[in-house]
């Protein structure tokens, strides 16, 4: 006992020699001043360490202390069963940065990575099998940067390892964390987490008043929560893998300024004063594998299970030289993906299944109205990873969104439209490159893939230079199939159920009193009616595929205006025109610059849709207006029509030769007085194909009718006339036309053209 005392008691004077020594050793040998505080066996306080040299310039310790997680008497009954743990617990936590020097700015040198061998293996294993004897608690931690700085209320690190198992866990936990981003960053309180909202509802006209907020606010982010975990399995033929990997984080916000997104211009001043040229002695650059190929070789290493969760996220952008805010938000986002095997064709190839999921996203909103939202967003993809070369990486990708709604807010976009165009364009000289010759397309695709997008209803909402609605847009049943699995090429195919332009509110009412008499009478200035969309290259007589071409397929079109209507939308129009002007300058040389633009447009280079074909069932176009019957005297009548609707002339006679009057009066009651007419077109089977590559132009129709209707107050027409019936018309186009004479060359055919007025 008397030996054992002994040597304990050495190795605890050889303990205490070196801590009081240690700070004398790193003062002398590393340039590093240490100072700290006994307070008991186990706990150090006020450590405090000043680098002379290096990135760090100082850290701070308020309190260091190193507990075991139980007590000895359940540590030696738990010792076959559970490991012990040792906990570090660090409180008040400070780490400062030092400013970089003007000397280390210049360019880095390149280093080049050796290879590392299969000897690196076992060093994660390693520190894992140490590791999981400690853990980390550090409550205020701070670290200063010169233009930023960061506060963490609470930070756990925890690593853990089941016995007789070759995997391990790693866990790590944030609560809350606050990084403030600017030239002169301010002490940030974590201890009291701010209100989420209460930033983001701020309005612009509260940002532009500059009295309340004198100095600007700089950038910032602060989270609620962080959670990450993550599994490693461990094989020793093989490198360590990711089996499980989840991250959670909660309420986040993100204010930032014009400031943070400015790009630093790169110094030159040294290159342009010697005027030295510097070149690239860099060898040539191999060829990129294809994307198989590289998915493929890292298939291994891609985590078994990966979930993401982020619960609420709010990013708002103030430019405080112009006065704006935009204030941006997302809830309920997530991601999840699994890696499995597939056993297509036989063979057991890696197989990964990512499915996200979006409760709401809304862009550019102020009080409660934002210019997008969308709801319920989910996306389904499946990847299929080939472990051969010769075969192509294989995708599929569904889209599914609950809903679209767009709000085009004319003044929402003013400070951003003034910001692009206040800002000069330089003009750039570029040098003219090599044509260098590309390598022939072997027609092997690295990547097939194949996407569905579904989209129940989308509204697309117009408002005026007042912040009114004034247009209204909305699609039913949209649904977009693209893959290009074929030999085709990439092929889209599009149905949409409906779709209509209406105006809003009470132009929509009077829109439809003035369509009466009308099968439809919904207020509805353009409604479309089972569009089929099919665009891919077209199979040629021999069987090969050639040109690119587009087929749309329309059940229904149907146009109805009025007078009100018409003129509502030519106002509208001119207005936004002119306030759009107004945001440009609209100078000349503006003018210029698109002139300039226009004239430097490449030709056509040969791609692109060389036929189109455009098939509609029926197309309408209703014109409604009405007219009223009153009495009016004409002084010195040479003729007098009281039109069709019948009336009776009265004309006066003076003796003493002054001139005469008729007064023209109306035989119909007034009830009757008010007429409303109504012209419409209609076109049956109407089909319009353009070929580019002959450059011909084909118009093909069934029948087209043009009816004139007059209405009282009942439904019925009161009279109807057929202005003009067209029945089997044909148009045909053609530059050239096979004969070198003639340059254009028309044709035109119809069985029945009747033509009537009165």
């Amino acid at each position: 006992m008397l030996i054992l005392a002994t040597v304990i008691a050495v190795i605890v004077g050889v303990v205490w020699v070196f801590f009081k020594s240690l700070p004398w050793i790193l003062r002398t040998f590393a340039g590093i001043t240490l100072s700290f505080q006994f307070d008991g066996w186990n706990c150090l306080k006020d450590v405090a360490l000043h680098f002379k040299k290096g990135s760090i310039e100082s850290i701070y310790v308020g309190e260091f202390k190193a507990n075991l997680s139980q007590s000895l008497v359940e540590l030696c009954a738990k010792a076959f069963i559970q490991d012990p743990k040792v906990i570090f617990s660090i409180c008040d936590l400070k780490v400062v940065i030092r400013p970089p020097s003007k000397s280390s700015k210049g360019p880095r040198k390149s280093k080049t990575r050796k290879s590392r061998s299969g000897g690196g293996k076992g060093k994660l294993m390693l520190l894992a099998n140490i590791g999981r004897f400690f853990s980390v608690s550090m409550t205020n931690m701070v670290v200063q940067t010169p233009k930023a700085r960061a506060e963490i209320k609470e930070l756990e690190l925890d690593l853990s390892k089941d016995r007789g198992s070759s995997n391990f866990f790693i866990k790590l936990y944030i609560l809350p964390i606050s990084v403030q981003i600017g030239d002169e960053p301010h002490v940030i309180s974590t201890h009291h987490s701010p209100e989420i909202n209460s930033d983001i509802i701020q309005t612009s006209s509260e940002i532009a008043e500059g009295p309340s907020s004198p100095s600007p606010s700089p950038s910032s982010l602060h989270c609620e929560k962080v959670s990450f975990s993550c599994e490693f399995g461990h094989n020793r033929h093989s490198s360590s893998s990711i089996k499980n990997v989840e991250v959670e984080i909660a309420d986040t916000v993100f204010n930032l300024n014009e400031k943070l997104l400015l790009k630093k211009k790169a110094s030159t001043s040294a290159t342009t004063s010697t005027g030295e040229v510097i070149r690239s002695t860099a060898s040539e650059k191999p060829p990129k594998q294809p994307m198989n190929v590289l998915v493929s070789k890292h298939a291994s290493k891609l985590p078994g299970k990966v979930s993401f969760d982020l619960s609420k996220l709010d990013i708002r952008f103030t430019h405080q030289e112009h006065g704006f805010s935009i204030a941006n938000s997302m809830t309920g986002f997530q991601i999840k993906s699994s890696k499995s095997q597939s056993n297509e064709n036989g063979k057991e190839d890696p197989c990964l299944d990512v499915v996200m999921g979006l409760q709401e996203i809304h862009l550019i909103r102020e009080s409660e109205v934002s210019v997008l939202e969308m709801s319920k967003i989910g996306v389904f993809s499946k990847v299929y990873i080939p472990m051969q070369e010769s075969l192509p990486l294989r995708a599929e990708v569904e889209f599914k969104l609950g809903g679209i709604m767009c709000n085009v807010i004319i003044t929402r976009f003013e400070p951003l439209l003034r910001l692009h165009f206040s800002k000069k364009k330089k003009m750039v000289l570029k040098e003219e490159k090599p044509n260098i010759a590309k390598p022939e397309s072997t027609g092997f695709k690295a990547v097939v893939w194949k996407c569905v997008t579904s989209v129940p209803s989308v509204t697309i909402m117009l408002y005026n230079t007042e912040s009114s609605p004034i247009y209204q847009c909305c699609s039913d049943s949209l649904l977009i199939t693209a893959n290009n699995m074929s030999s085709r090429g990439t092929c889209v195919q599009m149905e949409l159920n409906e779709l209509s332009l209406c105006m809003v509110d009470e132009h929509r009412e009077r829109l439809k009193e003035s369509l009466f008499g009308l099968e439809s009478t919904s207020g509805s200035l353009i409604n479309i009616s089972k569009v089929r969309l099919e665009s891919g290259k077209k199979v040629e007589d021999d069987g090969s595929y050639g040109k690119q071409t587009m087929v749309v397929d329309v059940s229904k079109i149907g146009l109805l205006f009025s007078f009100k209507s018409f003129e509502a939308l030519v106002v509208n129009a001119m207005t936004i025109q002119g306030f759009l002007k107004s945001l440009t300058g609209g100078g000349s040389s503006n003018k210029n610059e698109r002139s300039a633009q226009r004239s430097k447009k490449p030709s056509s280079s040969g791609k692109g849709t060389r036929f189109l074909k455009l098939n509609v069932e029926r197309f309408s176009l209703n014109f409604a207006g009405d007219s009223n019957l009153d009495n009016t005297v004409i002084d010195d009548p040479k003729r007098v029509n009281y039109g069709s609707q019948g009336g009776r002339v009265v004309i006066s006679v003076t003796a003493d030769g002054s001139p005469r009057t008729a007064s023209v009066m109306s035989n119909i009651s007034k009830e009757h007085e008010k007429l409303r007419y109504i012209i419409s077109l209609e076109l049956l089977k109407f089909g319009f194909t353009l070929n580019k590559e002959t450059q011909s132009t084909q118009v093909e129709l069934e029948n087209a009718k043009s009816v004139y209707q007059e209405f009282l107050d009942e439904p019925h027409p009161v009279s109807r006339l057929t202005l003009c019936d067209i029945q089997n018309a044909k148009f045909v186009r053609r530059n050239g036309g096979g004969v070198k004479d003639v340059a254009i060359c028309s044709l035109f055919s119809a069985s029945t053209i009747a033509v009537r007025w009165e």
